[in-house]
């Protein structure tokens, strides 16, 4: 898991829109900043203001599977600009990311708070110097409990097929044995059922990471 997609609904308030219709009057500007990117959205005035898809970059090492993480800080601000874009006005910012219900794999935790631009670890360009408010988003992403405890069991019977395999092979040099070819076989099945389990993992991770 590298990027997070989003979808950005805005809704102004009701002194942006042209009466009787769905349209704004006053160009509206929404700027997103995260620690990767900055992107603005411009709404002029007479249009609607329609959704629009967001990527945004996480931090986060898949190589700690499955007890990796990731997360991500997004600045939020708005303002009223003129026909070159320049900020006129700021517009206040109210709330938040909605988790999808049903998310399988996955538990999403946010947290949002008003904050001014100078506050922010993040910079405005939007708002500079204003001291304006916006809202920042903080996003912390983790493997639901159920993966986890999925890939713990796939990996402890890994090992169990390992210590089972030294196992026969010790009872069977101790007692002097001949070696059954039978358990011969199964031994070697097992060993090419190793990758094959691997895969089984919920979002397995890359080759190299520490469960390897």
């Amino acid at each position: 898991l590298h990027t997070l997609a989003l979808d950005v609904r805005v809704f102004p308030g009701w002194d942006f829109y042209e009466a009787g219709n769905a349209t704004i009057r006053r160009s509206l500007a929404i700027e997103i900043v995260t620690d990767a990117f900055q992107q603005t959205k411009i709404y002029p005035a007479g249009s609607l203001v329609d959704p629009f898809r967001l990527t945004i970059d996480l931090a986060g090492n898949v190589q700690n599977y499955p007890l990796d993480s990731y997360r991500t800080t997004i600045l939020v601000t708005a303002a009223e600009v003129d026909q070159s874009g320049k900020a006129v006005s700021e517009v206040p910012v109210v709330g938040g990311i909605d988790v999808p219900q049903g998310l399988i794999g996955w538990r999403i935790e946010t947290g949002d708070t008003g904050i001014s631009a100078e506050q922010s670890p993040l910079s405005s360009s939007l708002l500079t110097g204003t001291g304006a408010k916006g809202l920042l988003v903080q996003v912390d992403i983790r493997r639901a409990h159920s993966t986890v405890m999925m890939a713990a069991l796939l990996l402890c019977l890994m090992v169990i097929l390992a210590i089972g395999s030294v196992e026969l092979a010790r009872v069977a040099r101790q007692a002097h044995r001949e070696v059954n070819p039978g358990y011969a076989g199964v031994v070697a099945a097992l060993l090419f059922a190793v990758i094959p389990i691997r895969e089984f993992l919920p979002g397995a991770p890359p080759l190299g990471s520490w469960i390897d």
